[in-house]
């Protein structure tokens, strides 16, 4: 099995970027000759192996820790922060990272810049000339480029550097991953392109061109170079540069290990190992890597593997040596020295007692976040479809100390996770109340599954509930006992502790009254004890901590509950007597300091600030300064949640997978839509289509083919105020244009066209803002007229319907939240509709509605966004398309449903076969048409919102 590159070379040449190993003789870096990886110029050309790659080939080159993601995000610094029990077992975090763009000329600018910053590092302080500043480190963040590598991996360099990275496991795990887009591609349009272009202005805005070699005309998209669309180019070199400037900070500050895996704890390691091995064969040792065959990312809980989006195209390569597995959470080593106590008797000693020599203890902690339901504080509550969790941190708190010539190490395994029902909050206030979502059902659904898996990953589940059990959080409570209560299982444990009211005026000595309850379940539950290959005992389940946020309230009780495992550890080692009150002072305030630290960490990881009530956490006491720093806190955090906070989750969505077209919501609304209401969503306009297709068609008719579009809410309209999704239905006979209810699931009205009474079908760019770039896409903004005689159109308003009239307003997912995905824009005040000279005149308002003869009427539809998440199944991660009219882009989408309408309208004999003049190519409202009607005030409004929001 290759073993991780512990360090890199990265060179740039004429035909591309060549990483390879840093081969070393001592501490002096040597020449290499062997295997390197070429990443070619451009996105479009797959990476290629070099096999007998000469150092001396590149024209700048730099060093590096490890390579981050595929778009050549290069780990350029990195620091050890902890050694578990062993100096070659070394977790480091990621302290500085280069984004290279794959373009020669900015990369060339790039790299040399940060070539002479490490060499002016290696330069003696004394030696450098005066103004030089050999500390300087900041980040190089320019664009970056996709980089799919296609290659097989070398064999590691063995380098005495100290290790730094990361060793995962899953011997069983089956990786599907879709090849890297890169950020600016926004699900595959042109619009979004631009990337390479983009890369080449920001990085070096005085050279806009590069030479034929090193950019091939074939993979800059056509809006890098069509002066007409200079706006859209602009605007999108901008987005680009701050997704990466913003990919960089949340990478930032993640742990890896080159040696082993800190995705697992130690007792399901050495329980993964126990399994391997037979039972006539002795016992595993307690600290043992296990699949040790198997590469680093396939050991690897992906439960917890952050960047495992970012290296897929590393993954489908095989490029095991290079591929990096980095951890968000916290991770802290802190060593001191116990005194051993020498216990007093009633008889004199007959000979004077030797004090024994200090214990040395090392307390380390990991907590890992879970990229299952990744997100911020508001961005991401409660659970999903799935039973996973916002905020799901597995936290690990460990002890080793050497007693008699063993090294005793024990572990407690906590986890933390946000109530798993399906709720929300507000962003826009300091303290909004949850609200419950979903049905019932929906929401038992939810919490069966995520305590089944939680109950199947770690044992028996505890469950202390913090949050308020009166006021304001009092509602997601209620149902989470309710649901936790219907369960009826043994292995989950429900407990209620109102945080808040138990410590009212600063009473937080009560905390040790929740210990002391939980005592029985402590001994019950144990913690995981070994010394060498001998196992004491295993950890049979896991304190499952919640309050709203699982922040402050959380880190507090978790502490305390850590605090007594710690306790009883030392009893158990002889290192104090279960009559003690309290550790040593040195110990106590390690414990805390570490303690806060990992509060401090998970809150700005989730929340922007410190850890609120730190000041207990950290002191064991409670004061008003710690309670005015809080409030400085909150300010802090409503400012996050209602600013930043929408553009760090489209970036941590994109990062993960989750959302690989984030972005052209992001552009079009300044938000992103949880993925989990995008595969909702998805459900329901497949339910609104079986419900139309059951309601409004006769039984002699057979359903051909059905879609959901935008449409005008008024017929012979292109241009509107307001928009909303429509149900279009092909069968054998006619086309159905259904206004559908999608709260009540119901159909409103529709609108029954005879395949024969069809004249017409124009298609083309559909464009309702030309405000933002994913808005200007004429790739992803198509649409179609259907035009049509009224002869023998007739059209039915179900009396349920509130409406007068056909032509007015029909509720849809447009105009409600679930509408995340709809392009639903409404035109600036006083503009009024661009429609066609007469309307349809109804003579009734319940059953058939008689129209005036010999008019031709239209609908106006638009293709919606194409969806492309993340769906887990089994263990396993996917990226699924949702487009439910089918289709690459919208284009495609578009072309295919003229092409099936066009079909049937030639069998029922509204057209000649071969006849061109009935489907007409041509935009509904054309880039240039948008523009001009897109008026200063608009323009003046978004630029305002784009600059508070992105």
């Amino acid at each position: 099995m290759p073993t991780i590159h512990r360090r890199l070379k990265v060179h740039l040449t004429p035909r591309g970027i060549v990483v390879c190993p840093r081969e070393t003789n001592g501490p002096v870096a040597t020449a290499y000759h062997g295997s390197a990886v070429l990443v070619p110029w451009g996105r479009a050309v797959p990476p290629s192996e070099l096999n007998d790659w000469d150092d001396d080939g590149g024209e700048v080159t730099i060093e590096a820790e490890g390579i981050a993601g595929s778009f050549l995000l290069l780990i350029t610094d990195a620091s050890v922060v902890a050694t578990l029990f062993d100096p070659s077992r070394a977790i480091s975090t990621v302290e500085g990272l280069l984004a290279v763009p794959l373009e020669l000329i900015p990369a060339r600018a790039l790299l040399t810049k940060h070539a002479a910053k490490q060499s002016a590092r290696r330069v003696p302080s004394s030696s450098l000339p005066n103004g030089a500043d050999e500390a300087e480190s900041e980040d190089d963040t320019d664009v970056s480029s996709v980089s799919d590598s296609d290659d097989t991996a070398p064999e590691a360099d063995e380098g005495p550097i100290a290790p730094r990275g990361q060793e995962p496991f899953d011997p069983n795990a089956t990786l599907r991953i879709t090849p890297k887009k890169p950020f600016w591609s926004f699900g595959g349009s042109s619009a979004g392109a631009g990337a390479s272009a983009a890369a080449a202005t920001v990085a070096a805005p005085a050279t806009t061109t590069a030479t034929a070699e090193a950019v091939p005309a074939g993979d800059l998209p056509a809006l890098a170079t069509d002066p007409s669309n200079k706006e859209t180019t602009e605007s999108q070199i901008e987005l680009d540069s701050k997704i990466v400037k913003e990919c960089i900070r949340e990478l930032k500050g993640m742990y890896f290990s080159h040696t082993f895996d800190i995705t697992r704890s130690l007792q399901h390691k050495q329980e993964i190992a126990a399994r391997s091995i037979s039972p006539s064969k002795e016992a595993p040792p307690a600290f043992v890597e296990p699949s040790m065959h198997l590469p680093l990312w396939r050991r690897a809980d992906r439960r917890f593997w952050w960047n495992a989006h970012l290296m897929a195209p590393f993954v489908e390569a095989g490029l095991h040596s290079f591929i990096i597995v980095l951890q968000q959470g916290f991770v802290q080593h802190s060593a001191i020295s116990l005194p051993v106590q020498v216990y007093s008797t009633l008889a004199a000693p007959k000979e004077p007692v030797i004090p024994s020599p200090p214990v040395h203890l090392d307390l380390i902690i990991i907590s890992r976040r879970s990229v299952e339901r990744p997100g911020l504080r508001y961005q991401r509550r409660g659970a999903n479809i799935s039973g996973q969790v916002a905020n799901f941190v597995e936290t690990e708190f460990m002890v080793s100390s050497d007693r008699d010539s063993k090294l005793h190490v024990s572990s407690f395994v906590q986890t933390r996770g946000s109530i798993p029902v399906f709720w929300s909050q507000s962003p826009w206030n300091l303290k909004p109340p949850p609200v419950l979502e979903r049905t019932p059902e929906e929401r038992q659904a939810a919490l069966e599954k995520h305590f089944e898996k939680q109950v199947k990953l770690y044992g028996k589940q505890v469950v202390v509930n913090l949050a308020e059990q009166h006021g304001k959080e009092a509602t997601v409570v209620a149902a989470y006992k309710e649901g936790v209560t219907k369960l009826a299982r043994d292995d989950v444990k429900y407990v209620e502790w109102d945080f808040h009211q138990q410590t009212k005026g600063m009473k937080y000595e009560n905390i040790a009254k929740l210990t002391q309850a939980l005592e029985p379940d402590f001994d019950e539950l144990s913690s995981f004890w070994a010394a060498d290959n001998q196992v004491f005992s295993t950890q049979t389940g896991v304190v499952r901590t919640n309050c709203i946020d699982c922040l402050d309230r959380t880190n507090v009780v978790q502490s305390a509950i850590s605090r007594w495992m710690l306790n009883r550890h030392l009893v158990r080692i002889g290192l104090s007597s279960q009559e003690e009150a309290g550790m040593h002072d040195d110990l106590d305030k390690a414990f805390m300091a570490i303690w806060a630290d990992n509060g401090d960490a998970i809150s700005r990881e989730y929340a922007g600030t410190s850890a609120l009530k730190g000041d207990f956490t950290r002191t064991g006491k409670r004061n008003f300064r710690g309670a005015l720093n809080d409030a400085s806190n909150s300010v802090a955090r409503l400012l996050q949640s209602t600013v930043t906070d929408f553009f760090k989750q489209a970036v941590i969505d994109y990062c993960t997978g989750n959302n690989l077209n984030v972005f052209a919501e992001f552009q079009e609304r300044l938000s992103s839509s949880d993925p989990g209401e995008i595969l909702r969503l998805a459900q329901i306009r497949l339910e609104a289509i079986e419900t139309s297709a059951k309601s409004v068609l006769t039984e002699d008719e057979e359903r051909l083919a059905a879609w959901t579009l935008l449409s005008p809410v008024e017929q012979d309209v292109v241009r509107s105020t307001k928009y909303e999704e429509k149900v279009l239905l092909l069968s054998s006979k006619a086309v159905y244009v259904v206004s559908y209810e999608y709260t009540l699931q119901k159909v409103m009205s529709f609108v029954r066209i005879p395949t024969g009474e069809v004249v017409g079908i124009q298609f083309g760019a559909y464009i309702l803002s030309a405000l933002d770039a994913a808005g200007r896409d004429l790739e992803e903004n198509q649409g179609f007229l259907l035009s049509f005689h009224s002869r023998s159109t007739t059209e039915r308003i179900h009396s349920y319907s509130m409406r007068s009239k056909p032509s007015s307003s029909s509720s849809s997912l447009s105009s409600r939240r679930l509408s995340a995905l709809s392009s639903s824009i409404s035109s600036s005040a006083g503009k009024k509709p661009v429609r066609a000279p007469s309307l349809l005149k109804p003579l009734s308002l319940v059953g058939s509605l008689a129209v005036e003869p010999e008019e031709t009427h239209f609908f106006a539809f638009k293709a919606l966004r194409r969806d492309m998440i993340r769906l887990g199944q089994d263990g396993q991660s996917q990226i699924i398309e949702k487009r439910e009219a089918g289709g690459k882009t919208a284009k495609a989408t578009v072309e295919a449903i003229v092409a099936r309408l066009r079909e049937e309208c030639e069998k029922a004999g509204a057209v000649a076969e071969g006849d061109a003049s009935f489907v007409k190519e041509k935009d509904l409202i054309g880039l240039t048409e948008a523009q001009a009607q897109t008026s200063l005030l608009e323009r003046g409004l978004h630029s305002v919102k784009a600059l508070i929001w992105l």
